[in-house]
């Protein structure tokens, strides 16, 4: 499952800067469309969502400083493994900004 997991972080964060090279608009960065997942036998998708979060902040912890100001794309992904009836979410937060 780890394996999976990470197989599909690369090929969406691939594809997700392929088109952030191409687009000027957060918005439309961060649209769902902008995501798709690779066919994978015995896996199947269940659904997609992204959400831009702008000015994102964490107040600090014990071990680590506040953080502030972030601006990322909210990416959820809920995939089952056929037959198996199970709900898997995979998670991830590609950034809005570009670096300078």
């Amino acid at each position: 499952m780890l394996r999976l997991c990470a197989l599909l972080l690369a090929v969406l964060l691939g594809n997700y800067l392929k088109k952030q090279m191409s687009i000027t608009s957060s918005d439309l960065i961060c649209d769902p469309s902008t995501f798709y997942l690779p066919t994978i036998n015995g896996v199947a998708l269940l659904s997609l969502s992204a959400e831009a979060q702008k000015n994102y902040s964490t107040p600090a912890l014990d071990i680590s400083l506040p953080i502030t100001n972030v601006n990322f794309c909210k990416v959820n992904i809920h995939l089952t493994h056929e037959g198996a009836n199970d709900n898997v979410l995979v998670r991830i937060w590609p950034p809005l900004d570009r670096a300078a």
